[in-house]
Formats: structure tokens, sequence, C-alpha cells
């Protein structure tokens, strides 16, 4: 869409239009979240374009009350930078990432959802993503969905180049209440599946760590044998992102690969290593 026709589509649909062209502040009201009286799902001014993947990553069950650390991530092939909303259908939602994240009322309704204040940039890389938290509401046995939608902008100001692209419902289970309720299950050391899986030739690897840890983080062939060392080095607290490209291994066949995680944290001599593996799939 050309510049002259996105003026006159702000004009005309107001805050229906774009998320990052026209809103330098972010927009929300956009994902598939029902029962926006108002709302468009989608950025109406530029294209739907499935090059645009968008994801939520986090935990899969929640009690009643309890608060999980979430990620929203944007990728595209050569991404320039993107913008993104999340809306929650029960459950809270609150900023984790305090730069570049705000919470915002869709069409004066009391529910938040969460927005970019400004365009992130990509840094020469293809994903860009964003924390936050989502705290389960006080329904035992319901499924929430936390909804999400995500633009990926050229910082042109003009919409020809953007596009954007709705991520996949993330559904959390809620069960019942526990003695920890309002301890969020980022304290706690986890390593994520990796994403796209299967991919080629680039894939993001997230993980958290409760405090701060000596962090190894490998990849292996079935085999066993060592492709690539990701991370060697002490980090801090919080959720954590790699990517991994195979095309800068040679000659790395299509087929299954195994990352390996090692966290020791630094102030206890005595606790043990938080180790995991997980496997993911290269197809060529």
């Amino acid at each position: 869409m050309r510049k002259s026709v996105g003026i006159a589509c702000i004009l005309m649909l107001g805050a229906f239009c774009g998320f990052e062209i026209y809103y330098s502040s972010g927009i929300v009201g956009v994902t598939r979240k029902p029962n926006h009286v108002f709302a468009t799902p989608g950025c109406i001014c530029h294209d739907q374009n499935t090059n645009v993947r968008v994801w939520i990553s986090g935990p899969e069950s929640l009690a009643t009350g309890q608060r999980g650390l979430y990620t929203v991530s944007v990728a595209k092939q050569s991404n320039i930078a993107a913008g993104f909303n999340v809306a929650a259908y029960f459950g809270e939602l609150g900023v984790q990432d305090t730069v570049g994240t705000q919470a915002m009322s869709p069409f004066g309704n009391d529910t938040l959802e969460l927005t970019h204040i400004n365009s992130k940039l990509a840094s020469g890389r293809d994903t860009i993503s964003w924390s936050f938290w989502y705290r389960a509401p006080q329904r035992v046995g319901v499924l929430d969905t936390i909804y999400s939608c995500g633009n990926s902008v050229d910082t042109s100001q003009d919409p020809g180049g953007d596009a954007w692209n709705f991520g996949q419902d993330f559904l959390v289970r809620i069960t019942g209440t526990n003695s920890v309720a309002d301890e969020p299950l980022a304290n706690s050391y986890r390593l994520l599946q990796n994403y796209p899986n299967p991919f080629n030739p680039t894939t993001e690897i997230r993980y958290q760590i409760s405090e701060v840890s000596h962090v190894t983080l490998k990849v292996y062939d079935v085999l066993g044998r060592e492709v690539r060392t990701l991370v060697n080095e002490e980090q801090r607290a919080g959720l954590h992102e790699v990517l991994f490209n195979a095309a800068s291994v040679r000659q790395l066949a299509s087929g299954v690969y195994l990352y390996r995680i090692t966290m020791s944290p630094v102030q206890s001599k005595t606790a043990k290593p938080f180790v995991d593996v997980k496997k993911m799939l290269l197809l060529k």
C-alpha cells in the first residue's frame, strides 16, 4: 500500500489501521481474541503474509493465581524490525520486558493487552522476541488462550514493505491452587523446545536461569559428536535465547540433532548443575 493510500486509511479507519507505521506507541485489539465489539483482527493497512512467523513459548500449565514467564517472537527472513500484540482470554498479562513493551486497554475495555512501544530492531537476526508474564485466572480446569499477532517492518514508514501474521493460539491449562501461587515459574531452570522445529537453516533455542550461573549449551549429532558450542559463559538470571544457524556448520546434513544445556549456579558450590537435552530436526 502506498503512503498516500495509507494516510487515507488512517483518516478513515482510525485505531484499526496498522500497528507500527502510524502508531509509535503500539496498538492492541488486532489479535484473534473474540468479544472486541469494534475490533477488526489483523493489521488491515498491509498484507498478511505466512513468511512472518509469530509464536508464544512458556509454561503450558499453571495453578490458579500462579504467574509464569512467557515470550512472544516475530520472525521473518532478513527481518529488520517488528512489533507485536498479545492478548489473553481469561488471565492477566503484565510487562516483563520493561524496555519496548507496554500494557494498553483496547477500545476502553477493562482488560489489558500487551504491545510494543516502538518497533524493535532485529540487529542482524531473523527473530525478535519480547518477554511478558501471564497470571492464571481463578478458573480451575479451564484451558485459557493467549493470542498473538506480529508485524515485520522495514522502518521506511511506507506500509508497502511491511507484513504481518497471526500467531498460533497458545493454550494454558489451569489447575488447582498450590502454596506458592504467586511465585513465577520464571524462578527455575528450564530448557525450552527450539522454534521453528523442523528448521532450515536457523532455529532459536531459549532457556531460563533462576540465578547467576555458568551456562554451557552445545549441539551434537545423533552419534554424540559435538557440532557447535553455542554458549559457554557466566550469565545472569532470566530468560535467554540463542540462534543456531546450521548453514554456519560445514556440510551439516539433514537429520536429528541434540542440544544439551548445563547450568551451574555460581553462588552455590554444593548445588547440582541443571542438565537437560532436547531433539531438533534439520530439513534441507
